[in-house]
């Protein structure tokens, strides 16, 4: 595992994973804490990505706990942790799939991605929540828009800018959401503004009066940002 190579969300989501195996006094590292880890990262693109290829969250979330109260518990290991040969073993294949796919940069996406394929626990996790590998890997290239990972944030704004296009209810509005504008509007720096429009839909708590005639503002300026992203694509 070249680990080193890794994106700085997955970076930070396998430290967690070990901080997690600490305080429950567990002393191998599981994919299971692994897979915690990433559902609960603040920020993180794997919860998002699995609704969209059509997993239950809430149920894998359910799985993964129960697997997590399954293991041993181990007191006075005094804070040593090593990672278990099923998780050593599901890194490599990530790194083997991130290799196959030209990435630059080893992304959580493909650690989910070599789980599922997996027959230990949490492949089964996975498969009782709903996930599939051509929902997967669809909703991994709406993602990533056909690019590889070229550097250690790569995902991160396209797992924002996917959030933003989504309405109330998880779903993804077909105009904001079509490949071409999601790739020009990266290229255009006009995130923030898209973001401004999933703010402005509700989706964001405790948003203040006074912020309204910025947010109308913002919307304004991603339709014709988004506009002009469509002209020059040819949507």
């Amino acid at each position: 595992m070249r680990m080193d190579k890794l994106t700085s969300r997955f970076q930070q989501a396998l430290a967690d994973a070990q901080s997690l195996a600490l305080g429950r006094d567990n002393n191998i590292i599981e994919p299971a804490h692994l897979m915690a880890a990433l559902l609960t990262q603040q920020g993180g693109g794997t919860a998002p990505l699995l609704t969209q290829a059509g997993v239950n969250v809430p149920v894998l979330r359910q799985r993964v706990n129960e697997a997590l109260d399954r293991l041993p518990r181990v007191s006075g290991q005094e804070g040593s942790v090593n990672a278990s040969n099923d998780l050593s073993r599901l890194l490599n294949i990530t790194d083997k799939l991130a290799q196959q796919r030209g990435d630059q940069f080893i992304a959580s996406e493909l650690f989910v991605l070599a789980a599922l394929e997996d027959r230990g626990e949490l492949g089964l996790a996975l498969k009782t929540a709903g996930a599939n590998k051509a929902a997967l890997e669809a909703a991994i290239g709406k993602m990533r828009g056909g690019e590889k990972v070229q550097a250690e944030n790569a995902v991160m704004d396209r797992v924002a800018l996917l959030e933003a296009t989504q309405n109330g209810d998880g779903v993804l509005d077909r105009g904001l959401a079509h490949e071409h504008f999601l790739k020009a509007a990266l290229q255009r720096g006009v995130l923030l503004n898209v973001l401004a429009v999933f703010i402005q839909r509700g989706r964001a708590d405790g948003v203040q009066l006074a912020a309204r005639q910025r947010r109308l503002e913002h919307v304004a300026g991603v339709h014709g940002a988004l506009g002009l992203a469509g002209a020059d694509h040819g949507v």
